[in-house]
């Protein structure tokens, strides 16, 4: 049972990616060059998610929600996002792996290879160039939140600067503000965002792309 609780709670991490709302650090490594758009590697090629585990490509995200699996990689300074069902037999296979198995990885890959490719992404060429981004100074938190904007994995409360996500990407947003905030176990932070401007938007990198 503690096998299976472990092997689902994983799959919530890989989901939600490294994120959380504690605010002290505001590195990602899963910034991407908005300027490469496109990889050597025939991606239309791809029909199974085994055709991209054979290239060993850079991870960035996997996991699956429901039978939705989702697996975000790097190819050439590219970023892509492959999209599949899982069979019950599947998700039971992979709830049933053991993550001190020094062959889990293998193991993973052999029950999720065989995932048909439902849609395909290429998240690089999806990245809003600075000019969109630039629309938003002016605007307020709540525009954001009315935007379909979610919290981040973080803030700065000495810079006013919060990690927010859009879609699958993470922004750095900065804000107006007079004001001195304290990081407290209750800070809100939509509460505290909404009635202020925005300074700048900046992209970041990567926030919850396999939940979009």
């Amino acid at each position: 049972m503690m096998k299976k609780v472990m092997a689902a709670a994983m799959s919530v991490l890989l989901l939600a990616g490294c994120g959380n709302s504690t605010g002290n650090s505001g590195n990602n490594s899963n910034s991407a060059t908005p300027a490469a758009i496109s990889s050597g590697v025939d991606t239309t090629s791809f029909k199974t998610m085994s055709d991209i585990f054979a290239l060993n490509p850079e991870e960035k995200e996997r996991g699956f929600m429901d039978t939705s699996f989702c697996y975000v990689f790097e190819l050439d300074g590219v970023i892509y996002r492959a999209k599949g069902i899982l069979t019950q037999e599947q998700i039971d296979q992979i709830f049933d792996l053991e993550f001190d198995d020094p062959d889990y990885e293998t193991k993973y890959r052999e029950i999720a290879g065989p995932v048909v490719i439902e849609q395909f992404d290429n998240l690089t060429e999806m990245i809003p160039p600075q000019e969109e981004l630039d629309k938003y100074v002016g605007k307020t938190g709540q525009d954001l939140l009315d935007d379909g904007w979610t919290e981040g994995y973080g803030y700065n409360l000495d810079d006013m600067v919060f990690w927010l996500y859009k879609g699958p990407f993470a922004y750095d947003v900065v804000f107006e503000s007079d004001q001195k905030y304290e990081n407290t176990d209750d800070f809100d932070v939509w509460k505290t965002i909404a009635p202020l401007k925005i300074k700048s938007v900046t992209y970041k990198g990567l926030g919850n792309a396999s939940e979009q």
